[in-house]
């Protein structure tokens, strides 16, 4: 599994290049944009971000095994700690 800084997925913020991180795991959501149950919208906001506190509000651990997991495309490398 690739490896992606967070100022990587940072750079795919829009509709048309959609990437979220999820327990630090990172997800290219570009083509569910359209079949979101919440709406486009929702996702779109999050668009280059972490949205583990959204989506945690939002779903359980057996969403993101059926829906979250082909859309995974890698991890987040850690922050050093200074």
């Amino acid at each position: 599994m690739k490896t992606y800084t967070a100022e990587e997925v940072a750079q795919h913020n829009s509709a048309s290049d959609c990437w979220i991180i999820v327990e630090g795991k990172v997800f290219d959501v570009t083509k569910f944009l359209d079949d979101h149950p919440g709406g486009k919208k929702v996702l779109a906001k999050m668009a280059g971000k972490d949205a583990t506190k959204k989506f945690q509000s939002f779903h359980n651990d057996a969403i993101m095994q059926r829906v979250g997991l082909p859309m995974q495309i890698g991890i987040v490398s850690p922050t050093p700690k200074l």
